[in-house]
């Protein structure tokens, strides 16, 4: 769902932050929008670790509101005292547009605004020239807050008429500014969100800051107790909820094929990611997916199977032919589409092979850049990895980073998203959300396909992800079971529950939202029967899996150890010594 930013807003009951609506929104400043540094969460502690003047609270003097929220957040400073000053647009610490004067208040210093663009012209400064990390929305009906690029946080999509003494949402985030400033701002859509959430910020998020690794969070608060005010207990942390539809076209492409799944997702008003190898850049295909631009899809590079000398696992290749392959098909995709992809796919990319990348091809952001294939399958024997995105080591693909200094500034997500307790137990990879694996070997593949849909969505605790991969140059293509699937996707669709996004546009939330690999807990019912309970543990040490309650699996993640196949080709590849378990 995309919302446009509207101009007038109609009389809602709001609080401080809306005083202003009637005004109307003033809109994009001319001020072009600043490299600012995305932050996560938690660095928040440096503000208030802060020396003796370095922390500026600015009140503003048109609605000098807040004061108790203002009162707490100074009140977690260790050291006193902090700056507290009202300001005012044209004044000696705020220039006419909103913007914090850097000469006086400089690089390295901290800012705190509690409260929103209506009541906060720097706050209103901040969202209007892009440096915060999201801004808010609203029209005659809804309000939300969205990112820079337009996307809006489906979780946070409120009616207007829905804002009340008993509902509201509330936004903290932490971001650098272009001067190299901290900035701290919190608001809620009405003073009941405002005010919640400090005391969420200090009951709740200080006390478990290191969970807090987004730039931003989204709460909501429903009064559970019917008493009109908020209470911590009353605050529900929605995370983000993504759904992606993958394509891939590997080798020689049935035009045919491609025709139907591509009227198959756009009649469901779905949009696709197409990944396209070099051996399937013929003419007319290459006209079918610029077409298909036009219709909101997204067309980035595959590697690849139709040379026998890649075969999509970059481990079988010398060092420099993975180098001249990478080359040969980045020239080729710029030449045809006349960008470079700000995604690559592969069965498997070498930690040797996405470092070249993510230098050479800066444009490169996000890589589906290996299978988790949990036993022996392909030639390829390793398990032990994530199942959700992350930042790879330097050292090693499967191995997420531990520091900036072993990152590759590249974020990777598996090949397929497997059901990974039940392809441990039965010793397969079938059990999987490709119903070109899951659907010859699932009895009711409709309903563990649902179960499955919902584990990746809903069971996770950073954020929902279920991604669609149908590979189809495959010489399975089971039509009228893709068709029911998507069904199935754009009704979840249709509740505003997810947001269905194309892979660029999931890769840029993910950058802006993690500096370095999170850790995950996920927590599902077994698709199977719907019985037993699976609980993972994923994090940059070890991984961790448990069914109702007895441990399946661990493995501790070795750092900073090269992969087998970084400087050497590599056939039977097992990646699985680096996991230990």
């Amino acid at each position: 769902m995309r919302i446009k930013l509207a101009y007038l807003l109609t009389t809602i009951c709001v609080s401080s932050i809306l005083v202003a609506a009637f005004l109307g929104f003033s809109g994009l400043k001319s001020r072009s929008p600043s490299e600012n540094t995305p932050a996560s969460f938690s660095a928040i502690m440096n503000l208030f670790d802060a020396p003796v003047g370095d922390v500026y609270f600015m009140y503003p003097e048109n609605n000098p509101s807040d004061h108790a929220a203002y009162d707490m957040v100074i009140n977690m400073c260790r050291n006193h005292p902090q700056m507290e000053y009202y300001y005012k647009p044209g004044d000696l610490y705020v220039d006419s547009d909103g913007y914090p004067r850097p000469n006086i208040i400089k690089h390295g210093k901290y800012m705190v605004f509690i409260g929103g663009p209506f009541s906060q012209e720097c706050v209103n400064y901040y969202e209007s020239t892009l440096q915060a990390p999201v801004r808010l929305g609203y029209n005659g009906t809804y309000i939300w807050w969205e990112t820079n690029n337009q996307t809006v946080l489906e979780d946070s999509v409120m009616k207007t008429s829905e804002l009340d003494r008993h509902h509201d949402m509330f936004l903290l985030e932490y971001f650098v500014d272009a001067d190299g400033r901290g900035i701290f701002i919190c608001y809620g859509y009405g003073w009941r969100g405002t005010w919640i959430a400090t005391d969420y910020l200090l009951k709740v998020v200080l006390p478990n800051i290191d969970r807090y690794t987004r730039s931003f969070y989204v709460f909501k608060w429903v009064d559970k107790n019917n008493d009109t005010f908020p209470d911590v207990t009353e605050v529900n942390e929605d995370s983000p909820k993504y759904v992606l539809v993958q394509a891939t076209l590997q080798s020689t492409v049935n035009k045919t094929i491609l025709q139907w799944f591509a009227d198959a997702v756009h009649s469901r008003g779905l949009k696709t990611t197409w990944y396209i190898g070099i051996y399937s850049m013929e003419s007319s295909v290459v006209s079918m997916l610029k077409h298909y631009i036009t219709l909101g899809d997204s067309v980035q590079l595959s590697f690849g199977y139709g040379a026998s000398d890649t075969d999509a696992f970059f481990n079988k290749m010398s060092p420099e032919a993975r180098l001249n392959y990478v080359d040969r098909c980045m020239d080729q995709f710029k030449r045809v589409f006349g960008y470079y992809p700000s995604v690559v796919q592969a069965y498997y990319l070498d930690a040797y092979t996405l470092t070249y990348i993510s230098l050479r091809y800066p444009a490169v952001k996000g890589a589906v850049a290996y299978c988790n294939h949990e036993v022996f399958t392909d030639d390829f024997k390793s398990a032990g990895a994530y199942y959700m995105p992350y930042y790879p080591s330097k050292y090693n693909t499967l191995a997420p980073n531990t520091g900036n200094d072993d990152k590759i500034d590249i974020v990777v997500m598996p090949y397929i998203q497997r059901d990974a307790t039940n392809s441990i137990i039965k010793a397969t990879t079938g059990y999987n959300l490709d119903p070109q694996d899951g659907y010859p070997l699932v009895t009711n593949w409709q309903e563990y396909f649902s179960r499955l849909f919902q584990a990746y969505t809903d069971g996770w605790d950073q954020f929902g992800l279920a991604s669609y991969m149908v590979d189809l140059t495959y010489h399975y293509v089971p039509f009228r079971v893709i068709e029911k699937d998507l069904d199935h996707i754009r009704n979840q669709i249709s509740t505003q529950r997810l947001m269905h996004v194309v892979d660029s546009e999931f890769v840029e939330w993910f950058k802006m939202s993690f500096q370095n690999s999170p850790a995950y807990r996920w927590e599902y019912i077994d698709p199977l029967d719907g019985d037993s309970k699976f609980e993972w543990y994923f994090s940059p040490q070890f991984r961790a899996g448990y069914v109702n309650g007895t441990l399946l699996e661990w493995r501790n993640y070795v750092s900073r150890v090269y992969e087998g196949c970084f400087d050497e080709a590599v056939g039977s590849y097992d990646n699985s010594a680096l996991l230990v378990p």
